[in-house]
């Protein structure tokens, strides 16, 4: 049962922009539980991201954790050779760490819900789409760049949303677990690209990485019909469950799309930011009281 809600929190903390690999560090408590974790990598420059999923009535979720966390930012910040970086962290709502993180100077940026579906289960039926409307695979390389140019336009104005080329955007993707480009679809009306779906195939688990619709094709069901797709192809490749992670604060109502297409919402992760200074080669020490 432990090991099973450990896994659960963790799965919530992680984020879409927050990758495990290299830097992957996992402290242990001495019952074996895992009270916290630190992921991340450097976005493009812009900051450092790790996370904090920890169990919040673990006594380890506490300024134990946090320590060593906060520690980890700043060697991050420091071997990228910047005077100044930001750092964002993803920690489960009310855990015990959150006075440390107030008195240390994080603040909560944004909260974010975890989505969930059974694709097995009873779903929603798709919309009658309009006249000349179309979903396809995103096949070829000119495909996947009108994916990208849709996505960006989709995004535009969005919380914290930075544009990127499509090179940039393409390898990123490549590096993803699950990383599968017959798992891209784009919704053309009358030829034109106007939404666009990015799914992966992980081993654990289905999972809507990116989903967005041109701002003037809003309204015409076109999202819900690619996550219904996307359910459909995912369900056939063997997954049961498909997930997505989704700003709550979002302004064009995203958890009210995927609820609709039958998601469901497992929980909660707050994003904390804090601005840090390297200088001289050293970095500032996280003292926790």
């Amino acid at each position: 049962m432990r090991k099973r809600r450990c896994r659960a929190l963790f799965a919530l903390g992680q984020s879409p922009h927050a990758d495990t690999g290299r830097d992957d560090e996992r402290p242990d408590s001495p019952d074996g539980a895992v009270p916290g974790d630190r992921a991340g990598r450097d976005r493009a420059g812009r900051d450092h991201r790790g996370r904090h999923p920890a169990d919040p009535a673990h006594a380890g979720a506490g300024p134990g954790a946090i320590q060593p966390l906060g520690e980890w930012a700043h060697r991050q910040a420091a071997a990228a050779g910047r005077e100044r970086a930001s750092v964002t962290l993803f920690q489960m709502p009310q855990a015990l760490a959150t006075p440390v993180l107030h008195d240390h100077g994080w603040h909560i940026v944004r909260r974010h819900s975890r989505l969930i579906i059974d694709v097995n289960g009873k779903r929603p039926s798709p919309p009658q789409l309009r006249a000349g409307t179309e979903i396809r695979i995103a096949a070829c390389d000119d495909d996947r760049r009108r994916l990208h140019a849709v996505l960006e336009e989709a995004l535009s104005g969005h919380w914290n949303h930075h544009r990127r080329a499509f090179e940039e955007f393409w390898a990123d993707q490549r590096q993803r677990d699950g990383h599968d480009p017959s798992l891209w679809w784009i919704a053309e009306v009358e030829g034109t690209p106007a939404a666009v779906l990015v799914a992966r195939s992980q081993p654990d688990r289905g999972w809507i990485a990116w989903l967005g619709t041109e701002q003037r094709y809003r309204g015409r069901g076109l999202a819900h019909c690619l996550l219904l797709t996307a359910f459909a192809e995912l369900k056939a490749r063997g997954h049961h469950m498909v997930g997505v992670d989704v700003d709550s604060a979002n302004a064009t109502n995203a958890t009210g799309v995927y609820e609709a297409a039958g998601m469901r919402a497992l929980g909660q992760a707050d994003q904390w930011q804090r601005d840090i200074t390297v200088s001289g080669g050293s970095v500032e020490p996280l003292r926790v009281r």
